[in-house]
């Protein structure tokens, strides 16, 4: 009966939402009263009671709900959502659990402007790929048409606003699984639009004030617009003077060639296409997702880079991968899954039985809040509004199977066992049996942390690189409802699921850590050296 209320409230909240652009902007912007925002933490405070599962992992019950009281007693005067999203992030952040996210409320653009924004492109922070290190933030690439500023410069102030004042003022809200820094500096620069977008409101240009080290200059950098489509003129071929040609036969051979190098064009591009939708493609960056390379005269190292666990067929691109590698006989396979934010935990586990010399095991039952703790995945927040009445069709599915698949352990916790990822699992007959290196960073999360961690635990692997900023012992996520607070309209995201890997230690709140440190300064970044690289080669040639 609770579910079915959910599900017709749902429903009726789509055929009863008329509320404008208008006033949806006017009311995020607005001051909110003490008791609405008192409201908003108590709600918020039950939500993450009833559904985050053990949202006291890292923190205790005691210490949290002592931080939502002082916050609620700080109280006194009205302010605007904008005003009240750091302390509420605060607070998350001081639960320590990474997917545990907020995010403030954000006018939404109306018509004319939507047109506008689709016609211009990209704001002009997203025109960057951005590094935070010793205290600096840096350019590491420059999609924009702006060639001055140059790979590895300090971006010093935007708009007059210093980013270093940014960094101190938002620091507090970010956080790793558990107690490591290491992911700080690469979660700030992700949600560094979002940062920006609060102080100065969204922009179509601004004014950044870049250092290169020797000079410091000032640059305007505006929306970068889609490019106008081109048209082809035909060049006419002038023939040499006095030259006798026989035109039907020049003519059915300039067809032939045609045809031909038609042909093969059409043939190199379906195949360009393919290995886009097979191994992940980001069109800004024009790089693939999962990238297979060689290294020495005998290809005797293969070098695997994933950036994200996610787009693309995971499972044609790993066995296309592994045929080739076994194919080439590579004696040494580096992994490479730095700055790899995570993604899908059913991909690493068949991306781990392509290491594995045994079956196994990759996680321990996946535990959750309550046996209803699944039936709230926030599958209406993740579709269009025009979608929700499939939605509404397909959920009474969803939720059964949850029910079917939850139920208590003997210590008295509910678990859930859908995606089996928790049975034992068999190597590929191509998996890799020669020696593995794994490079991770602090910005190694999520699902790639839960790989390198369970990598960690067989002895031909030898990882390289800084502590990653997930929790080596799992992290809490896989199905993340998004929940939006009644006043303030502040969306945090919820994590449903504790996913574990098999193998556990003692010490809590730390990353994986790597048996030889590097940490890959900005330089050598915009230069493409690789110490970490560099000393594996070395290392196996001696």
């Amino acid at each position: 009966m609770r579910d079915l209320k959910y599900l017709l409230s749902v429903l009726l909240f789509f055929a009863m939402s008329c509320v404008s652009t208008k006033q949806f902007n006017k009311q995020i912007t607005e001051p909110i009263s003490p008791n609405k925002l008192v409201r908003d933490i108590n709600y918020l405070q039950r939500q993450i009671q009833k559904r985050q599962v053990d949202y006291d992992y890292y923190t205790s019950q005691a210490v949290i709900d002592n931080k939502f009281d002082r916050l609620r007693m700080a109280i006194h005067a009205p302010m605007t959502g904008r005003e009240f999203y750091p302390q509420i992030a605060e607070i998350l952040a001081f639960i320590h659990q990474g997917h545990l996210s907020v995010s403030p409320a954000m006018p939404k653009p109306d018509k004319e402007r939507r047109k506008y924004l689709k016609k211009m492109g990209a704001s002009p922070l997203a025109l960057f790929e951005y590094l935070w290190q010793n205290d600096k933030l840096l350019i590491i690439n420059n999609f924009s048409k702006d060639t001055n500023l140059k790979k590895g410069s300090e971006i010093i102030a935007m708009n007059g606003l210093k980013s270093g004042d940014v960094y101190r003022k938002y620091a507090s809200t970010l956080t790793s699984d558990g107690f490591n820094q290491t992911g700080i500096p690469s979660f700030f620069t992700r949600k560094l639009l979002q940062f920006y977008t609060l102080e100065l409101g969204f922009q179509d240009s601004l004014r950044m004030k870049i250092s290169n080290g020797s000079d410091t200059l000032e640059r305007l950098i505006v929306r970068q617009p889609k490019k106008a489509p081109q048209t082809k003129q035909k060049a006419k071929k002038e023939l040499p003077p006095k030259q006798k040609v026989d035109s039907v036969s020049l003519a059915k051979k300039n067809v032939k060639e045609s045809k031909e190098l038609t042909a093969q064009k059409k043939q190199r591009l379906k195949e360009a296409e393919k290995n886009k939708r097979v191994f992940g493609w980001n069109k800004t960056k024009k790089e693939f997702t999962r990238d297979l390379r060689f290294y020495e005269k005998d290809s005797s190292i293969a070098f695997l880079r994933i950036v994200r666990f996610m787009d693309g067929n995971y499972k044609k691109a790993y066995k296309q991968i592994f045929d080739s590698i076994q194919k080439v006989g590579s004696k040494v396979l580096v992994l490479d899954l730095r700055n790899n934010p995570g993604g899908k935990a059913l991909e690493i586990v068949e991306l781990f039985r392509y290491f594995s010399d045994s079956s196994f095991k990759m996680y321990a039952p996946t535990k959750v809040a309550s046996r209803t703790a699944l039936l709230r995945p926030g599958l209406f927040a993740q579709q269009p509004k025009f979608l929700w009445p499939m939605v509404a069709l397909v959920y009474p599915f969803y939720a059964t199977s949850m029910l079917l698949t939850t139920y208590r352990a003997k210590d008295g916790f509910f678990y859930n066992n859908l995606m089996m990822s928790h049975k034992t699992k068999t190597p590929h007959k191509n998996a890799f049996k020669e020696k593995v290196y794994l490079l991770v960073n602090g910005a190694s999360f999520s699902a790639a942390c839960l790989l390198a961690s369970r990598m960690s635990a067989l002895s031909k692997v030898t990882i390289l690189g800084e502590e990653t900023g997930g929790d080596y012992n799992g992290t809490v996520a896989g199905i993340m409802p998004v929940v939006t607070l009644p006043n303030s309209k502040i969306k945090v995201r919820l994590g449903l699921k504790h996913i574990k890997p098999v193998n556990q230690r003692e010490e809590k709140g730390r990353g994986v850590y790597p048996n030889h440190v590097f940490v890959r300064t900005a330089s050598e970044i915009v230069s493409g050296k690789d110490e970490a690289l560099n000393w594996i080669i070395s290392n196996e040639r001696e």
